[in-house]
């Protein structure tokens, strides 16, 4: 596995009246009772997103069908390890493009506007050779 460094170098979302940023979290603000799939790290809008570790720019990521605001990106590493960073403007159209570990990638997102109250955020999901996995031990100092 290559050496991933935090996007922002800053912590997981607290528990709020959406939830918390934790993988596994519980969730239900659409009354329907399901598990967090990624890993919310606090960020404030307009702060640089970094590249975890060196990717190839894949794509530009919707995650929702009906926002047109928020947007957010999907990275490759050279193991096939897949990253998607939901809540952030990709700074890049040549989608294709390699860049560096720490190179800026995205702009965080302010959430204000579909989630009042909810700390802004960004949502990293990783999935390796096909299955998602826990972000946490990758992106997050653990002890």
């Amino acid at each position: 596995m290559p050496d991933f460094a935090s996007p922002l170098g800053l912590m997981i979302r607290p528990k709020d009246k959406y939830g918390s940023g934790e993988w596994q979290a519980h969730r239900s603000t659409d009354g329907v009772a399901r598990n967090h799939m990624g890993l919310d790290i606090l960020t404030y809008p307009g702060q640089p997103i970094l590249a975890p570790v060196g990717v190839k720019i894949v794509r530009a990521a919707k995650p929702y069908a009906d926002d047109d605001i928020l947007s957010g990106i999907v990275l490759e590493t050279m193991d096939q390890i897949q990253i998607k960073i939901l809540y952030c403007l990709p700074l890049s159209k040549p989608y294709g493009r390699f860049v560096p570990k720490g190179e800026a990638v995205a702009i965080a997102q302010s959430l204000q506007q579909r989630y009042p109250g909810i700390g802004n955020h960004i949502h990293v999901e990783i999935w390796l050779h096909g299955e998602r996995m826990d972000p946490t031990p990758y992106f997050m100092e653990t002890t």
